[in-house]
């Protein structure tokens, strides 16, 4: 996914990537959160899913790097599903999510000056292993639970890319004046 941002630097977007990258990169989603007792990872919480009497949310652990001028890596290193519990209200997610699911993604964000001079643009790019563990007593077949789940985090993942390009364009317009490129 491409885009291109008007008004902007590759000087002021690594000042804005070093200042608080995880605002920016983590907009589309829920919500995120430091995870304690390790510096640059973050769980994100995706919006809560209903599905007839149950209730998921799915929390990914994110590590967050900006490795070089002009980039931004996010490993997600975990995905986790959990399942409201409907007395507490809480969300109780697995111990150990890969007894269920192998899930590893890759997003990484770079930007360069536009030709015109006058914007940089953006290119985000995702890169998603997925593998769903189905026990053998599950009464729908693999195939069509991952029929359903492809869309599902297809969407959650474009959904995802359009919250990083809205929070650097926030970004950009929130920043005072003479703090702009």
């Amino acid at each position: 996914m491409t885009q291109n941002l008007r008004g902007a630097t590759v000087g002021w977007l690594d000042a804005a990537m070093r200042e608080d990258a995880a605002t920016i990169l983590f907009k589309g989603v829920e919500r995120s959160e430091p995870v304690q007792g390790r510096a640059g990872w973050s769980h994100c919480y995706f919006p809560r899913v209903d599905v007839g009497p149950y209730s998921t949310q799915v929390r990914l652990t994110c590590v967050l790097s900006i490795p070089s001028t002009g980039q931004a890596d996010v490993q997600i290193v975990e995905v986790n599903p959990g399942v409201m519990d409907l007395k507490t209200r809480t969300v109780e997610y697995q111990k150990n999510p890969r007894d269920i699911l192998d899930a590893s993604s890759a997003v990484e964000l770079k930007w360069k000056p536009q030709s015109t001079g006058k914007g940089v643009t953006l290119m985000q790019r995702c890169v998603q292993q997925f593998r769903l563990k189905m026990p053998w007593w599950f009464p729908v077949p693999e195939v069509v639970v991952q029929a359903v789940l492809k869309p599902f985090v297809e969407r959650a993942i474009v959904s995802s890319q359009r919250g990083v390009f809205q929070g650097i364009q926030e970004r950009l317009a929130a920043s005072p004046a003479n703090a702009k490129p």
